[in-house]
């Protein structure tokens, strides 16, 4: 093996051979710096590797050492416990023979350990008492509720333990007593605390709110104890802070009102509002005083809802709670209030009422609901307070509009009608009532959109149909002049369109509940009936004129007929009429008129002709009866539609081709066509009309009236009108004419128009042969 000299020396000869080689040639020397600063490196390299390595090596060989050290010992160890374990099988050996000695000492020991924690635990309770009373008076609820915990736990550990023993035991409990006493102490001053901070949550929650959380972790850690305790089956009663502490939130609402229903039992000493507002102010009484209370409580609520209730847990449902409270609280006020409802004005009444509305909304805008937050109507509900003041209002308003009602009725109907700058008539009474049904409704209005405005609506609806039977009873009356009819159209359509509005605003600011429920458009309805009604009257009224009457009375028979002065005097006294009226109705009732006398003028036209036993029928008669038509037709038909003229006075036209029929079909013709135009013209009127002819003999006339009676009597069937004994019974073929005009009476089609049963009944004339001779 070489030495480290040897070694050395070998290293050294190798290291001249290779700076040989580096240096060979002369351009070598250049590269002896750099070659240099390379050996310098690589030498501190080496250097650092190899103390590292023999520190490693140092390192390895003090483990090693340790390692044998701590060998040496557990060996050392282990001898001595073989050694003691030795020791101990011999000693077992000897006490195999005293077992129950044994179990006995175990025994006692167990038991004296227990003894020595009980005393322990016993012996500390002061302590815990006063820890508990320090963190009380630092206002740290939550940490001396759990040394409470605690203590009670210890306490009632030791006093089981206690009663477990006979006699000493007894004993023992009661010489301690003044220790448990001292538990049941700190309990009770622990739970004054925590109730008098729960009953103060209102004012906690606007400058204390972690005092307000920290009741409230107490709480739910004591719910926590009594569910753990309960879950061990032991004889065990809860103390249900969870309830405890809801009831105190709801006695500290109630002292919140305690204020609020003195005044409202002031108030009902006093007798009411706005009577004792002056003497009452000071004190801020009266209603207006107590309203101001409630809605201060009312702003509370929000306040609660922001930062109370965030400080319990959701299952809480605290603002529920506390709201709930609240309501009834409100309720009692409402009640209160109801009981002097007869000494409150209706006033103060819709300040309750409107109090109540915002009250709803300011609610609901917290997350209750609207079905929720109301309170009762009814006798029968939580507030009937509230009923109280509702019905007095209801039946003041009902006394007052009856009253008014009455006044403008009677001044409407004494006075002559006014004239608008447009020349309609009109009386103020309707404008007067409906002023006054506005005025209440929107009073009502401001302060509510639920039962009360349902309530005045329906009482509007009740006044509206006595103002409607009024108007009915005024148009029977025969005194009333044309210009009051007249003015009566004007006033029920106006009622017609105030209904409506009225209807319409009803229905846009009732509650959703009540939407529908309130009938103006049946008043509405009758309204327009009436305006009709003075349609026909302001008709009948101008018809009913001296001078028209004694003109009419002298047609079909006289010369001044015969020469047109009769129908020309009668068109020009309708015509001023209808000047006037133009100007005094609505254009559209007007025209009704217009129609409604063109009518009752065919009609007595019609009757005249018909009943008249002066008449002689010639042709020039034929020829004034159209030339009759004409005139009313051109004075008509400036007012009306041509064709509504036309239709009107086709019951002229077909009595006049009647009396001017040359043939038995003609007459069967025209008669049949009067009688599905509805006229009344019997058979015997017929012969009479047929006898003013001095063209027709008896035989004539006897053979027309047998086909006419035979039409007669088959109208009279289909419409079923009773048929005259006299008239005999029909031939087929005037039956099959009958039959081809009226197929809708035997569910053959629908009812043809008297244009369409005269075309029918000329075609089958023509297909038969005439009579021998012309009439």
């Amino acid at each position: 093996m070489n030495t480290t000299a040897e070694k050395a020396l070998e290293a050294q000869q190798l290291a001249v051979k290779e700076v040989q080689r580096l240096l060979q040639r002369p351009e070598d020397l250049s590269r002896l710096p750099a070659l240099q600063q390379d050996y310098q490196h690589r030498q501190c390299v080496n250097r650092a590797q190899l103390s590292h390595s023999i520190q490693s090596h140092v390192d390895a060989a003090r483990s090693g050492m340790e390692c044998l050290d701590r060998a040496a010992r557990a060996l050392g160890s282990l001898r001595s416990a073989f050694s003691s374990i030795v020791e101990l099988c011999a000693e077992c050996d000897r006490l195999i023979e005293h077992q129950e000695k044994i179990r006995l000492l175990s025994t006692v020991s167990t038991n004296l350990r227990r003894i020595v924690r009980d005393v322990e635990g016993i012996s500390a309770i002061p302590g815990k008492a006063g820890r508990a009373r320090e963190l009380l008076g630092r206002d740290q609820l939550a940490e001396a509720h759990q040394e409470l915990a605690e203590l009670e736990t210890m306490s009632q550990a030791a006093q089981v333990a206690m009663r477990s023993q006979d006699g000493q035991g007894s004993r023992d409990l009661r010489d301690l007593q003044g220790y448990f006493a001292k538990v049941q102490e700190t309990s009770a001053e622990v739970e004054r605390r925590l109730w008098g901070t729960l009953r103060d949550f209102a004012a906690l929650g606007h400058k204390n709110r972690a005092a307000l959380v920290s009741a409230i972790r107490v709480v739910e850690l004591q719910e926590l104890i009594d569910r753990q305790q309960a879950a061990k089956g032991e004889g065990f009663s809860p103390k249900a802070y969870k309830e405890k502490a809801l009831s105190q939130v709801a006695s500290a609402v109630a002292g919140m009102f305690s204020g609020l229903l003195e005044q409202c039992g002031r108030l009902a000493e006093e007798g009411g509002g706005a009577a004792h507002a002056e003497g009452a102010e000071a004190e801020g009484s009266g209603i207006d005083g107590v309203l101001s209370h409630a809605n201060e409580l009312v702003e509370q609520l929000a306040f609660i809802y922001d930062d109370v209730a965030p400080c319990f847990p959701p299952s809480y449902n605290i603002f529920w709670e506390i709201w709930s409270s609240h309501h009834r609280q409100f309720g009692a006020m409402l009640n209160m209030i109801g009981s002097v409802a007869g000494r409150l004005s209706n006033v103060d009444i819709l300040k309750v009422i409107g109090w109540v509305t915002s009250y709803r909304e300011v609610v609901g805008n917290l997350g209750i609901e609207d079905a929720d937050a109301s309170f009762g109507y009814t006798a029968e509900s939580d507030t009937p307070g509230l009923a109280m003041l509702a019905d007095k209002f209801m039946e003041r308003l009902e006394e007052q509009m009856a009253s008014w009602f009455r006044m403008i009725v009677k001044d409407d109907l004494a006075r002559e009608p006014l004239v608008k700058d447009d020349g309609r008539l009109w009386t103020p009474g309707a404008i007067d009532f409906f002023r006054s049904v506005h005025d209440q409704v929107a009073t009502v209005q401001e302060c509510t959109s639920g039962h009360l405005l349902h309530r005045a609506g329906q009482l509007v609806v009740k006044q509206l149909n006595d103002y409607l039977e009024e108007q009915r009873a005024a148009m029977e009356d025969p005194q009333r002049t044309l210009e009051q009819m007249a003015a009566c159209i004007n006033n029920n359509v106006l009622c017609y369109e105030q209904c409506m509005e009225l209807v319409e605003s009803l229905e846009e600011e009732l509650d959703d509940e009540y939407k529908g429920t309130i009938d103006v458009e049946a008043a509405a309805r009758g309204f327009l009936e009436v305006a009709k009604a003075a349609v026909d009257a302001c008709a009948a009224a101008v018809l009913s004129d001296d001078g028209i009457r004694a003109v009419m009375s002298r047609m079909y028979h006289s010369e001044e007929w015969q020469r047109g002065e009769v129908v020309g005097t009668l068109v020009a006294t309708v015509d001023d009429y209808f000047r006037d009226l133009a100007s005094w109705v609505d254009r559209n009732f007007f025209k009704r008129i217009c129609a409604a006398a063109l009518k009752s003028i065919v009609g007595e036209v019609h009757s005249r002709l018909v009943n008249s036993s002066k008449a002689r029928i010639t042709q020039e008669f034929i020829e004034r009866m159209e030339a009759d038509e004409a005139a009313i037709a051109d004075c008509f038909s400036a007012h009306i539609r041509a064709d509504k003229v036309h239709q009107a006075l086709q019951q002229l036209q077909d009595i006049r081709d009647l009396v001017s029929s040359d043939s038995v079909e003609g007459y069967v013709l025209a008669y049949t066509a009067l009688l599905r135009a509805d006229s009344q013209l019997t058979p015997g009127q017929l012969e009479k009309l047929m006898q003013a002819r001095s063209d027709m003999s008896k035989h004539d006339i006897n053979e027309v009236m047998v086909q006419c009676r035979d039409v007669y009597i088959s109208r009279q069937r289909e419409t079923g009108a009773p048929c005259s004994s006299q008239t005999g019974t029909p031939r087929v073929r005037t039956a099959q004419l009958i039959r081809q005009g009226n197929a809708s009476n035997t569910g053959e089609g629908t009812p043809m128009s008297a244009s369409k049963l005269r075309q029918t009944m000329v075609s089958a004339m023509l297909s038969r042969p005439r009579l021998s001779r012309k009439l």
